[in-house]
């Protein structure tokens, strides 16, 4: 028998043995191939094993005929990558090599490479730079600025540069980061005299219908508003409605006393952006956010990728942020409402919380593909 014929009688009967030691609720996720598929499970239940197993279900269905650099698998560290790519490997053997195994930035790291011609900056800016140019944006504010503190102008610097990060892998432009705190400002402004009214009376003599009132005018008066929303998210029927009333007076104080400094930080995002420009060079978090920007500015190259990649994976999905879920969501956008998206996450864990990831991207794909 000829050996690559083997290797493949091999293999095949690997992925049957595996898929044998599969629960009926793992098989459902292998098996379901076509349109959106999200599992959601706790550490430790083999969840990377499950997409896995899902690739090579879908390379072996004879009536599919995907070729592998089509499928396109999305994960966060290089680590993963390689312990994907190793598992695929002991599954499916040598074509493991051909599918598309990446971090998101490794991805969009490529797609530059890829369009050299479309993509102007090439260097990537250093740390040291990054202090220097955040140090001349400080040292160019007003000495009562509140991002320039008295006694120690530079307290913030540190702060500013990691806020701007975040803000980018959230996909928020200065633009959008004053509409924002405007749009605060205004909520505020227009809901002051009904804020103050609830907070200021005692917990005591506050019942559960005197928050319902208080939530229903506010909702009256800002229908469209997402703070709305958040008031009404803040309250939790097993919690004391002291605790609700808490959150009310912090959200109003902590949005009072950040305005002045959100604004401030608009105009150093700015300086910071125009700096980038200008001296021809990026940040990390701008690798996304430059593939991102440009798929939606040139149809002809989104539509290429489009066509590529059939099949999308994406593992650890809750740790998802802003940017990253845009640059899954524009790849997608041509198959509308039933594209080939499997993401797997964990609702209850998040290591990358801290770089702006959310477990809004769980509900938001539920939401999006719940029938």
């Amino acid at each position: 028998m000829d050996k690559a014929l083997e290797e493949k009688k091999s293999y095949e009967e690997n992925f049957r043995t595996l898929y044998s030691q599969l629960n009926p609720a793992q098989k459902q996720a292998v098996d379901s191939i076509e349109g959106p598929v999200m599992v959601i499970a706790g550490p430790g239940t083999g969840k990377t094993q499950i997409l896995a197993m899902r690739i090579a279900r879908i390379l072996a269905d004879p009536d599919l005929q995907v070729n592998p650099s089509n499928i396109l698998c999305l994960t966060f560290t290089e680590s993963a990558t390689v312990a994907m790519r190793k598992r695929l490997i002991s599954i499916i053997g040598p074509t493991a090599y051909q599918i598309r195994i990446h971090t998101f930035h490794s991805f969009c790291n490529e797609v530059i490479k890829e369009n050299s011609d479309k993509f102007f900056y090439a260097d990537q800016i250093t740390d040291l730079q990054k202090i220097q140019a955040m140090t001349g944006f400080i040292e160019a504010l007003d000495v009562e600025s509140p991002l320039k503190p008295f006694g120690d102008k530079f307290f913030y610097r540190k702060e500013l540069l990691s806020v701007i990060q975040t803000l980018k892998r959230e996909s928020i432009t200065p633009q959008m980061l004053m509409e924002i705190t405007l749009e605060i400002e205004s909520f505020i402004q227009k809901n002051y005299d009904d804020i103050i009214a609830f907070v200021s009376r005692h917990a005591k003599s506050l019942k559960d219908e005197d928050c319902d009132l208080f939530l229903e005018k506010i909702h009256v008066k800002n229908p469209e508003s997402p703070f709305a929303i958040m008031f009404q998210d803040f309250r939790d029927q097993n919690e004391k409605i002291s605790d609700f009333k808490s959150k009310i007076k912090s959200f109003v104080e902590n949005a009072e006393k950040d305005s002045p400094k959100h604004k401030e930080l608009v105009k150093i995002y700015e300086q910071y952006q125009n700096f980038l420009a200008v001296n021809k060079i990026y940040d990390f978090e701008d690798m996304i956010l430059r593939v991102v920007n440009l798929f939606k500015l040139d149809s002809e190259l989104l539509a290429r990728y489009q066509e590529q990649f059939q099949y999308i994976l994406v593992d650890e999905y809750q740790d998802t942020n802003g940017a990253q879920n845009e640059l899954v969501s524009l790849l997608l956008s041509f198959y509308q409402e039933n594209p080939n998206i499997f993401v797997v996450g964990d609702d209850d864990q998040s290591i990358f919380r801290f770089q702006g990831a959310s477990l809004e991207n769980i509900i938001r794909f539920y939401r999006l593909y719940k029938n």
